[in-house]
């Protein structure tokens, strides 16, 4: 199933009335998550009127969406879905995937029950299994096998090698489109698949539900919680969304903080590191300590982030204070 809209169903081939056509909530919710994607662009895109009648190209079918969604004509979860599915076509698998550092992985040699345990306990439905590293793979466990296999053969399952449950892996490369691995793995009943660089050792995997949730990614549920700009500590340093803009952020500290290259908190965390952030990593910026604190959607979309004063040094080699009253001022080291 491809969400794709063309130009020519966007001209409108037929009669252009103009108008939307709004199908009754109730009978959206009843079509699968993907199909109401794809079945929302394409009746857009075949009902409104584009003057010279050709989409230029995705940003005027956004534009479009936007102005039906602000006169009614389209319901705001509708607008989301669309914005999404764009979006998501413009996304590689390693954009996506779980990097190899946070894997969880089997060892080949490790029993059916070993194998059993370490599923529960990581709570995952099925895991690569590997021969010494991440970069030799040789199939996936799987839960329902592993526990069929030790409901069935408790004895064997004390001694036979998870390699005798194990399943084929799928390999795919990085640069690979996240909606074409989509289609792939809905195609082909695959629920996980092993990312490889360009040099053939893994860099990650991606799973089924790690793509519908970067296609869902910007939709929120109405019962999520939303993460505050700014949460004031007891010891003085705050908790911050990564979104927060950069300018609000020295304002917390009484000093002035720009960036010319970012807006956000997240997007200066990621400069400093010169990569995404993971989970612990610090940088320092104007005297400022950044620590990312909280990431998101299994792929180190940086969420939160612990701000706390360290000091920089001035012009005179001592190091600047925060003053309480709400400045900075020099202070002796």
């Amino acid at each position: 199933m491809s969400g794709e809209v063309s130009g020519a169903q966007a001209s409108g081939g037929g009669p252009q009335t103009g108008q939307i056509r709004v199908t009754p909530a109730g009978e959206e919710r009843q079509m699968p998550l993907l199909e109401r994607v794809s079945a929302t662009g394409r009746r857009i895109a075949g009902r409104i009127a584009l003057g010279r009648g050709r989409l230029r190209d995705e940003e005027q079918l956004l534009s479009i969406v936007d102005q039906a969604a602000e006169q009614a004509l389209l319901e705001a979860d509708d607008r989301d879905y669309i914005h999404s599915l764009v979006e998501f076509g413009d996304t590689l698998v390693r954009e996506v995937m779980v990097p190899r550092t946070d894997m969880v992985t089997v060892d080949a040699e490790q029993t059916v029950r070993e194998a059993l345990e370490l599923l529960l306990s990581s709570r995952h439905s099925r895991v690569p299994v590997v021969t010494g590293d991440a970069d030799e793979v040789e199939g996936i466990a799987y839960l329902r096998d592993a526990s069929g296999f030790v409901l069935r053969r408790p004895e064997e399952a004390e001694a036979q090698p998870v390699t005798r449950i194990m399943k084929p892996a799928l390999f795919v490369p990085e640069l690979q489109r996240a909606d074409e691995l989509l289609r792939q793995m809905q195609r082909e009943s695959n629920h996980l698949a092993l990312v490889v660089d360009e040099y053939g050792g893994i860099s990650g995997l991606v799973t089924l539900e790690d793509l519908i949730e970067e296609l869902l990614g910007e939709i929120n549920d109405e019962h999520d919680r939303e993460t505050p700009e700014v949460v004031e500590q007891a010891d003085g340093s705050f908790v911050v969304s990564a979104r927060l803009p950069v300018d609000r952020l020295g304002e917390l500290f009484a000093i002035d903080l720009e960036d010319d290259e970012v807006d956000s908190v997240g997007g200066l965390v990621a400069k400093e590191l010169g990569r995404l952030a993971a989970r612990g990593d610090t940088v320092t910026v104007a005297g400022i300590e950044l620590t990312a604190l909280e990431t998101a959607r299994k792929r180190q979309r940086l969420v939160t982030v612990g701000a706390r004063w360290v000091g920089r040094t001035g012009d005179t080699g001592e190091v600047e204070q925060i003053d309480p009253a709400g400045g900075a001022d020099e202070g002796a080291a």
